[in-house]
């Protein structure tokens, strides 16, 4: 029997409720799911029945999912480039082989199978495109954007990253709109997301999208030099950029995962702008009649084969630190000493120096 989201189902179910783990150096899955508002697992005893379907933004959003999805794998013969580019534009990851996880994780690149503000971010740009592309110029125009972006965002599953990049983006596109000056600012992003699902805060991937993204607010613009060859800069900028927001999710990932990749963010120089690029050709093969895009595919496989094969060559020399194990107490004293540094790099005050040697 085919299910998909809205329906409803009816059968004997036998449940069990969550038993929690008492050994802290292992993963909670239980407690995840508690916090997801699941309170017990149940398995069927006897046959399962459909009894009805119910429609709802949810479920539409899942129905146009799929359907993209059904375009996508019609129009890219290779199955692997498939998979890669449905977690890319789609967020459908059900489909990544374990081995292919398993190589993103091991060279620090696992957070671009996950839709997040670097994907929101990206297909914002395109959107922007092409409406200077089509002679949209003035700035209210750019009021357009809004739904469209969040369009996507519940195309791909509302995950707190795409939510973040949304909220924030809606704010300058307003704030430019009606020039008007702001700030990206995260903490309101965070408050409204957490307003709509309190549960979120014990989200692993809420955590990290807003530890990557006060990273790149607060250690980039300290890590910017003025004089520097054009050439070198876009180099530069992204390496700071990879570096700022991977610093700040270091703690995270050691407590959760009990592993971190140290040399992971010069892999992301040229894992980002790649998949960038796969985002894009994903969006064209899927915006585009069926017969032109299955002749552009070649062009996206032969990308997605030489993405994957420089991650091969790279996990080969990957150095990480595993068996991690650090306590809250741990990763609170490791974001003090962060935050501290900050201030002393721009207060250069003696006192700040001892409280850091204080925390370390």
């Amino acid at each position: 029997m085919k299910v998909s989201v809205g329906d409803s189902l009816s059968g004997l179910i036998r449940l069990y409720p969550l038993q929690t783990s008492h050994n802290r150096h292992d993963f909670n899955y239980n407690n995840y799911l508690q916090h997801q508002g699941i309170q017990a697992k149940g398995f069927p005893v006897g046959e399962i029945h459909k009894t009805g379907h119910s429609q709802d933004l949810y479920s539409v959003c899942h129905m146009i999912r799929n359907n993209l999805a059904t375009k996508l794998q019609q129009v890219i013969p290779d199955s692997t480039t498939y998979k890669l580019l449905a977690a890319l534009c789609l967020g459908c990851r059900q489909e990544i082989t374990s081995a292919t996880k398993e190589l993103f994780q091991n060279t620090g690149t696992i957070h671009i199978l996950a839709i997040s503000g670097l994907h929101i971010g990206a297909i914002f740009a395109f959107f922007l495109c092409l409406l200077r592309l089509f002679h949209f110029k003035s700035r209210k125009s750019r009021l357009i954007l809004i739904p469209l972006i969040w369009f996507v965002a519940c195309i791909t599953g509302l995950s707190p990253s795409a939510c973040r990049a949304a909220t924030i983006l809606s704010f300058i596109t307003i704030g430019e709109a009606f020039k008007q000056e702001t700030i990206p600012s995260n903490a309101a992003a965070a408050f409204f997301s957490l307003l709509i699902n309190p549960e979120l805060l014990y989200s692993v991937s809420f955590q990290m999208s807003y530890a990557a993204y006060t990273g790149i607010i607060l250690i980039y613009p300290l890590m910017q030099i003025k004089k520097m060859h054009k050439f070198i800069r876009p180099l530069y900028t992204l390496l700071c950029i990879s570096f700022s927001a991977q610093i700040m999710t270091l703690p995270i990932m050691a407590y959760y995962f009990h592993s971190i990749s140290l040399n992971s963010i010069f892999i992301n120089l040229i894992a980002v702008p790649t998949a960038s690029f796969l985002l894009y050709g994903g969006i064209m093969l899927l915006a585009l009649p069926g017969f032109i895009s299955f002749y552009l595919s070649y062009i996206i496989i032969g990308l997605a084969h030489l993405f994957i094969f420089s991650l091969q060559l790279f996990s080969r020399v990957v150095i990480n630190l595993p068996d991690l194990y650090p306590t809250a107490t741990h990763v609170i004293l490791f974001y003090l000493i962060i935050i501290l540094a900050i201030i002393y790099l721009i207060t250069r005050k003696r006192q700040v120096l001892r409280f850091i040697c204080c925390s370390v």
